[in-house]
């Protein structure tokens, strides 16, 4: 019914919106107050991040159930300067890069889960402060996985596989 959906400073209180929608999507300065779980979404011709300066309040769930074959395409990132408090990526393959490559990168995160997935892009954080955990389980990372300044609690990588260059450049944990 609608070929693209732009939210433009929205608040959301609900866990998804229109899961089996086919139009484009995109979110801007929007607040997310609840669990967010992502669906599969295609971009508009004029937006190629989904999520721009959002605010996710509780956590993000990017989950391979919820994603079709094409799941999250035609977008060159999932998010640009966003405040994440926990993502989870759950049993996906993503082709399209979970944040785009930006100095300011995420603020205020406190958890990453990646369990049972395929990264085939670069997967790249920078400048995180006071960060709780990273845990990758049973996972494959096909490009370069970057953890560049970041200050960390605890890194725990289990049976993961990186098949492109890791880097840690000015990275500290205090548990690996």
């Amino acid at each position: 019914m609608f070929p693209q959906l732009r939210f433009v400073d929205c608040d959301f209180h609900c866990s998804d919106i229109f899961p089996d929608i086919d139009s484009a999507v995109s979110f801007i300065e929007c607040r997310f107050h609840n669990d967010w779980v992502v669906h599969n979404v295609k971009s508009a011709h004029d937006s190629n991040v989904l999520f721009i300066e959002c605010e996710f309040n509780k956590r993000v769930i990017i989950n391979g159930e919820n994603l079709w074959s094409g799941g999250i395409y035609g977008f060159t990132a999932i998010f640009q300067d966003c405040q994440i408090v926990d993502l989870q990526i759950l049993s996906a393959t993503l082709e399209t890069a979970v944040f785009i490559d930006t100095v300011i990168g995420v603020r205020g995160i406190q958890r990453v889960i990646i369990r049972d997935s395929e990264i085939r892009s670069k997967f790249s954080l920078a400048n995180l402060k006071d960060n709780k955990n990273i845990t990758l389980i049973s996972s494959t990372f096909k490009k370069k996985f970057a953890l560049i300044a970041c200050r960390i609690d605890a890194l725990e990588i289990v049976d993961t596989n990186f098949l492109g260059m890791v880097d840690f450049f000015e990275s500290k944990f205090e548990s690996f």
